[in-house]
C-alpha cells in the first residue's frame, strides 16, 4: 500500500513537551511521556461570521482557525501533571524512603506545551498528530473507585505556534497542528528549528532548449527558503522566482550549446551537482 492510501490505528504513544517559558517562543526539548496513552482527540474549530444583506446571505467569514483537544490516559506521571495543570514536583528522601509529591498553588499557572500523539498505521509505517502550541483550558478530571483504574482526562485549546523558523523546511510561525505520515515507523522527537543547510536539487520540468534562452524551468527540490541565486551552466538565470520551499521557476539565460548543471544558492551554500538537475542547451 502507497504512503497515501496508508490508514492510521492503534495509539502508540503520546509525548508532552513543555515550552521553556510562558512566551513560548522557543521549542522545549524534554519530553515527557504520558503513561498508558489511551486516546488522544481533536477538533478543527472556528467561528463564523455571515454576511447578510438584501435578503439573502452573500458569504460567511472566518474568525482564525484553532483546535480543541482531549487526552486520556491511563495514569499519569507527576511530571506530565505539572506540564497539563502547573505545579510543581517535590522529591524528598532516598530510596526506600523516597517521597515524590506534586503541589499546584493558586498563582501557579498552566503552561504551554507541544503534544504529539502517535499510531502506527496499516502500511506498516506511523502517524502522528502534532498540536504545535496547546494549553489545558478545561477541566483536569480523575476519579479514584473502588475497583477501578485511574483514568485522568484532560482537555484544551491549541493555539497558533508562536516560534518563528523553518521546522522541515517550512516556515513553522502561525502553524496550529500537523498530521504527518512516515513510511517507516520511528520515535517521537522533539520539534526543532531545521538547522542552516544549502539546497538540493531533485528535478527539473524541462531538460532542454535553445542557445537564445529565455525558456520557463521549473525546479524541484528542498531549502528553496531565502535563495539568494540561480545559475545554469555558470551564468546568472535571467531571473527566477521561489515559489514554495521545494520549488522554484526560472528563466533560462543564454548560453553556448551543451549541457549546464542548475545550482542554487542560499545564504548557506551552493547544491551539489545533480545530473537530473543539468539543462542541455541546443
Amino acid at each position: 500500500m502507497t504512503l497515501g492510501y496508508a490508514l492510521p490505528y492503534g495509539l502508540r504513544d503520546v509525548q508532552l513537551i513543555k515550552y521553556p517559558t510562558l512566551a513560548a517562543t522557543t521549542f522545549g526539548t524534554q519530553l515527557t511521556d504520558l503513561p498508558v496513552a489511551r486516546t488522544m482527540s481533536f477538533n478543527d474549530t472556528e467561528d463564523y461570521e455571515d454576511l447578510r444583506g438584501d435578503d439573502k446571505l452573500y458569504t460567511s467569514h472566518g474568525k482564525g482557525a484553532q483546535v480543541e483537544w482531549e487526552i486520556e490516559s491511563g495514569g499519569v506521571s507527576f511530571d506530565a501533571y505539572a506540564i497539563i495543570a502547573g505545579g510543581v514536583v517535590i522529591d524528598t528522601g532516598i530510596s526506600p524512603n523516597q517521597i515524590r509529591r506534586f503541589r499546584k498553588k493558586s498563582l501557579d499557572v498552566r503552561p504551554f506545551f507541544t503534544a504529539i500523539g502517535q499510531a502506527i498505521n496499516d502500511n506498516g509505517g506511523d502517524f502522528q498528530a502534532i498540536i504545535w502550541r496547546c494549553r489545558s483550558t478545561g477541566n483536569v478530571e480523575g476519579e479514584l473507585g473502588d475497583g477501578e483504574f485511574y483514568i485522568p482526562k484532560v482537555s484544551g485549546t491549541g493555539f497558533s505556534c508562536l516560534v518563528s523558523g523553518l521546522v522541515n523546511a517550512t516556515e513553522i510561525n502561525d502553524s496550529i497542528y500537523d498530521f504527518v505520515y512516515r513510511e517507516t515507523s520511528g520515535s517521537i522527537t522533539a520539534p526543532a528549528i531545521d538547522t542552516p543547510a544549502a539546497p538540493v536539487t531533485y528535478s527539473i520540468s524541462d531538460t532542454g532548449g535553445t542557445v537564445s534562452g529565455g525558456e520557463i524551468v521549473v525546479v524541484t527540490g528542498y531549502g528553496f527558503v531565502g535563495v539568494t541565486g540561480v545559475t545554469v551552466g555558470g551564468t546568472a538565470a535571467t531571473d527566477f522566482e521561489v515559489t514554495s520551499p521545494y520549488s522554484l521557476t526560472l528563466i533560462t539565460p543564454a548560453h553556448s550549446a551543451g549541457s549546464a548543471n542548475i545550482l542554487v544558492t542560499n545564504a548557506t551554500g551552493t547544491s551539489a551537482v545533480n545530473p537530473a538537475a543539468a539543462y542541455t542547451y541546443v
